[in-house]
């Protein structure tokens, strides 16, 4: 980004990371970290991931109510198959990108806080954010000043990348993770950052809670605790039934073992 342009940027006030992580990078991006952050990350790296089953997790918003059932009560989507490389490795570009933007941006003193959890016991569910901080007092959008905000940062292919950037809208399924995030965390805001895995650009949009999204989450959460407490399974999508569809392609529940059909009403261990 050109140095009219950052300029433009911080004038125009639209976003709450990108505008002071430029000026950041440019004027300490080289510099060694704080050990303080050094620290944080460590702890990060050592951190085990936390067992999925018994919650909803809030990544997981708007996806099938059946596949997220499934997951809460612990059932293995793959039995038998051997770990994927090519899948592992992705992972751990995903893993690693996250902690190069948090360590950055809170010595940036753009985040207070990393991985931050969201428990929310009453409801069986969790969620974790990649970050959170407060609006400068000296933003130039008068109404975020001082107010509190989730960050996510999503890292997509080229293609993505550019077809939400052209449409200036992010994913619905991650308007609905967090959505999520602003019923179990009471957040003023929300920044998303997605970030071109090819070229490292990215674009931030700072969501407002939508009160129609909200409505959404509250319902989905209370739909996913009354299949639990019913031990009643939501039944399978028309589509996934045809097998077809994008859905029936993409859960790991359907193609390969048919691990959900057979489940039935509720899976017998």
């Amino acid at each position: 980004m050109s140095y009219a342009s950052l300029i433009r940027e911080v004038k125009r006030g639209d976003t709450i990371v990108s505008m002071r992580y430029r000026q950041w990078l440019v004027q300490h991006g080289d510099d060694p970290l704080p050990d303080w952050v050094i620290g944080r990350i460590f702890k990060q790296m050592l951190a085990t991931p936390r067992v999925r089953n018994g919650t909803f997790s809030a990544s997981s918003s708007s996806q099938c109510l059946r596949r997220q059932e499934l997951a809460f009560l612990g059932v293995q989507p793959e039995f038998g198959m051997a770990p994927d490389a090519r899948l592992m490795n992705v992972f751990n570009d995903g893993k690693w990108r996250h902690l190069r933007w948090q360590a950055n941006l809170l010595a940036a003193g753009i985040l207070d806080r990393i991985e931050v959890g969201l428990p929310w016991p009453r409801m069986r569910a969790m969620g974790t954010i990649d970050g959170a901080g407060f609006v400068p007092a000296d933003h130039p959008r008068v109404s975020w000043r001082n107010k509190e905000f989730g960050w996510e940062l999503k890292g997509v292919n080229p293609f993505d990348f550019k077809k939400t950037a052209d449409k200036d809208k992010q994913k619905d399924e991650h308007l609905a993770q967090v959505h999520r995030y602003f019923v179990q965390g009471g957040f003023d805001l929300y920044c998303i950052l997605y970030e071109d895995k090819a070229t490292n650009t990215w674009k931030e949009w700072v969501i407002e809670p939508d009160p129609v999204l909200i409505a959404e989450a509250e319902l989905e959460i209370q739909e996913l605790n009354n299949a639990i407490n019913n031990n009643q399974l939501h039944p399978m999508l028309p589509s996934c039934r045809a097998r077809m569809g994008k859905v029936w392609e993409q859960c790991p529940y359907t193609r390969s073992n048919g691990v959900c059909e057979n489940a039935g009403d509720w899976p017998v261990p």
